[in-house]
């Protein structure tokens, strides 16, 4: 169960993303979501809402995701781009 707020970590929230959409800058921040910390992959972990989602893999239009960017890759995975 729930054992208090430090086990607690709000993690960035940014706005619709989609090919050649905005990028993942402060000012597409729309605020934070409250993750258990046990979920949160790294300091660098950000969530962002997917405009055009992958139903073939689960992910629909208006999702949330969590996205580590320091992650290593591996084969198949989904990848979010930063451009700049």
């Amino acid at each position: 169960g729930y054992t208090g707020p430090t086990r607690v970590q709000a993690v960035p929230c940014y706005g619709r993303l989609d090919a050649g959409g905005q990028p993942v800058i402060a000012e597409n921040r729309e605020g934070q979501i409250g993750l258990d910390r046990r979920f949160v992959p790294g300091d660098d972990a950000i969530f962002v809402r997917v405009a055009a989602g992958l139903p073939a893999r689960g992910i629909l239009d208006g999702d949330h995701v969590l996205v580590s960017p320091s992650a290593p890759l591996r084969d198949g995975d989904l990848v979010v781009r930063r451009q700049g």
